[in-house]
């Protein structure tokens, strides 16, 4: 049994988003055979425990809050506000007994990294970006500067760590090729869905394919280049189309074949809309690892999205269609592509879908991967002290 560190700037559902969704996921994985101290900030549900989202693992676990700076006015005050926060983290963490190994998220290693840099010992450091957008597709002039003013920083962090965590894909070709991370310390572990989640068999296509988007209203997203698909598609009974999300009144295609649902915070409620469709669309310039591909594949749905981040471990001839770019010329050939296919064909990507989640991309599965790879960075990397776990 390990004494491991989690650091994250926030759980779901404290805290929503795919990252600290995965922060959770990623406490349920280690906490059945280790201890672990989670070292984290809420911005909601101040009354709650948050002990109580992880019942059968509560005894090994305990929970470090910490307040995340203000916002400020001036450009950058996320990467100031992100590098104070590590600050805080660092210092709490000092304070607590010796840990086995450090797992942190983002921004949130900052401190971490300077220290080790500076000579402090410390256990082995790992660290988890995600999805790097900031050196992935960017649009608007405020993006390509935000994302310009986190590549610095981004780089000292993920160049100083021990181990560098990757979903796998065109995350880890980034890794090695534009932050020359050498492949000893890349380690590639998947995100998933937990087993509850999947649907016991796919659903048969109807009279009409009925599509669904569910995501954030962002330029990244592919959300414009889809809407100009749409608006050309016309009314003919052979499509509806689902979104889920936040769009903007103004940026709605008006169409009798087109519901929109708003922002839906409720798991729940966004799987049963995604239960009752066939194809997820997914055209965005950049990602990770999309939770919303993982929970609609589980839902027994065929996803069309394009080749970014590690979307192509999950998205193949087999399971939907993968696009190159969102260009609304090669999104409406796909598009165009799959209203053609034959009811039967798009059954079977679909059954393919939810077999290919169910037999690689669950948290049974990943949990022990998980454990296993964490030991055998524990194993292979100098410990600080003894590398015994010390009780919480």
């Amino acid at each position: 049994m390990l004494n491991i560190a989690l650091v994250t700037d926030g759980i779901y559902p404290f805290v929503i988003g795919g990252m600290q969704k995965h922060s959770s996921y990623l406490i349920k994985a280690l906490g059945v055979q280790n201890k672990v101290s989670v070292f984290h900030y809420r911005e909601s549900r101040k009354n709650e425990d948050p002990s109580d989202y992880f019942k059968d693992i509560a005894s090994n676990l305990e929970f470090v809050e910490l307040d995340f700076p203000p916002p400020g006015k001036l450009p950058g005050h996320y990467i100031r506000r992100s590098e104070e926060f590590s600050k805080s983290i660092f210092e709490a963490f000092s304070n607590k007994p010796a840990f086995d190994i450090v797992i942190c998220k983002g921004f949130t290693a900052w401190e971490f990294i300077k220290q080790k840099k500076a000579g402090k010992k410390l256990p082995p450091l790992c660290v988890n970006f995600h999805g790097y957008e900031m050196f992935q597709h960017s649009f608007t002039v405020r993006e390509k500067l935000a994302a310009k003013m986190l590549r610095r920083p981004v780089k000292f962090i993920t160049e100083n760590a021990d181990i560098v965590f990757s979903y796998g894909g065109k995350i880890t070709d980034l890794l090695k090729d534009k932050l020359k991370i050498p492949a000893e310390r890349i380690a590639e572990i998947p995100t998933g869905v937990e087993t509850s989640m999947l649907v016991s068999e796919a659903k048969k296509p109807g009279e009409k394919i009925k599509f669904v988007f569910a995501g954030r209203y962002e330029a990244r997203k592919g959300i414009k280049e889809l809407n100009q698909v749409l608006s050309s598609l016309g009314d003919e009974n052979k499509w509806s189309f689902d979104f889920i999300g936040n769009i903007p009144e103004e940026k709605k295609v008006i169409s009798g074949n087109i519901q929109y649902h708003g922002l839906i915070s409720n798991q729940k409620e966004v799987l049963d809309i995604l239960r009752t469709c066939d194809v997820l669309v997914c055209p965005s310039w950049s990602e990770g690892m999309p939770n919303v591909i993982l929970e609609a594949m589980a839902s027994g749905l065929a996803v069309l999205a394009t080749d970014t981040g590690a979307t192509r471990l999950l998205v193949n001839q087999n399971t939907g269609w993968l696009i190159d770019n969102p260009s609304p010329a090669i999104l409406k050939e796909q598009l165009m592509s799959v209203l053609n296919e034959s009811p039967e064909n798009i059954f079977a990507k679909k059954k393919n879908a939810l077999q290919h989640i169910r037999e690689n991309f669950t948290w049974n599965q990943i949990s022990g991967r998980m454990n296993d790879k964490v030991n055998e960075i524990v194993n292979t990397h100098p410990q600080p002290g003894n590398g015994k776990c010390q009780e919480i």
